[in-house]
Parts: C-alpha cells; structure tokens; sequence
C-alpha cells in the first residue's frame, strides 16, 4: 500500500558519485560494497550496494560515464 501511495512521485537526478570500499575480513576474503550517493535539487540521498561478487563493484564503477542514472523519472522507474 506504500508503495503504490509512493510510486508516482517525480524524482530529478542530477548527478552520483560510486565509492567501492573493500575490507579484509576473518573469513579469509576481500568484501567489497559500493557507497551510491544520488544528487538532486540540493538534496543527497545514499545508499550500499552489496554484492558477493567484488569484480561486479568495480564494473559498474568502470562503466559509470555510460551508467544511466541521471535525469528525469518516477520513484517506480
């Protein structure tokens, strides 16, 4: 019921910034995530992305210039 009270709300992204943060853990393995900051009409919002797959953190990060994320769309695009 959020959701659909939600869903057709404007959202402007003007721009983001990606920032994968890596630790050594006991378990023997490197954990990485990704920090995603949105930055939009004087507004931050933040964000992790978590993943087992650390090669897929610093892909997206590689591939951000073609990373579609900034414009114009509704909370449920």
């Amino acid at each position: 019921m959020l959701y659909e009270a939600v869903a057709d709300l404007d959202v402007r992204i003007d721009g983001y910034d990606l920032e994968v943060l890596e630790a050594e853990t006991s378990s023997d393995f490197t954990r990485a995530t990704t920090v995603v900051s949105l930055h939009g009409e004087g507004e931050t919002g933040r964000g992790e992305d978590v993943t087992y797959r650390n090669e897929a953190h610093h892909e997206i990060k590689d591939a951000s210039p073609e990373f579609p994320l900034t414009g114009e769309f509704t909370l449920d695009a």
